[in-house]
């Protein structure tokens, strides 16, 4: 299996301060709660992890496919949102928005067409947007759809990127047609 390992290092001697070994999977690099307490680690589940000591504060457990991190944190610092992508007759995807304390499911969307990374937050915090075959944009307190893009060439990947006016969002897609190309829309 696919194990990972998290280690909190001093910045001036490069020194081990802790670490939290062997967690099932890998799913990127951490995200760190917006007060600093709190470190967020992925894999097959998503565990929460004090950032002065390293004890587990919570842990989500994934009940199907793998999360992909980093996790995206709300703006007022109370939601993580973590996307999970997984194959089964064709690949599909869900995304989860968390309680940062407790770890518990505030809202899902599931089973949306493909996977193409973690999510991305808009500038002003009310939507989310995450990808697959498709582009979709979700209400950031109540996970309702707000619209879809249908990608008519590929596969969108990884996490939109917003323009700084939160006006414009760039989105690549990928395909393999006797070749592999690539898009940006």
């Amino acid at each position: 299996g696919q194990f990972g390992d998290l280690f909190a290092l001093h910045t001036v001697s490069g020194n081990v301060m802790w670490s939290y070994l062997n967690f099932v999977g890998y799913g990127g690099p951490p995200a760190l709660s917006t007060d600093g307490h709190t470190v967020y680690v992925t894999g097959t589940n998503l565990v929460a992890l004090d950032a002065v000591t390293g004890a587990k504060k919570w842990t989500y457990n994934a009940t199907r496919g793998w999360l992909e991190g980093p996790p995206v944190l709300s703006s007022d610092g109370l939601k993580l949102y973590v996307s999970a992508g997984f194959y089964s007759a064709g690949q599909f995807g869900d995304l989860f928005a968390l309680h940062t304390v407790s770890g518990n499911v505030m809202w899902s969307y599931l089973n949306f067409v493909g996977y193409g990374g973690p999510p991305a937050l808009s500038t002003d915090g009310h939507t989310v947007y995450v990808t697959g075959t498709n582009l979709v944009a979700l209400d950031a307190v109540t996970g309702a759809k707000k619209w879809t893009y249908n990608a008519t060439r590929g596969w969108l990947e990884g996490p939109p990127v917003l323009s700084s006016d939160g006006l414009k969002l760039y989105v690549s897609a990928g395909f393999y047609s006797a070749g592999q190309f690539g898009d940006l829309f």
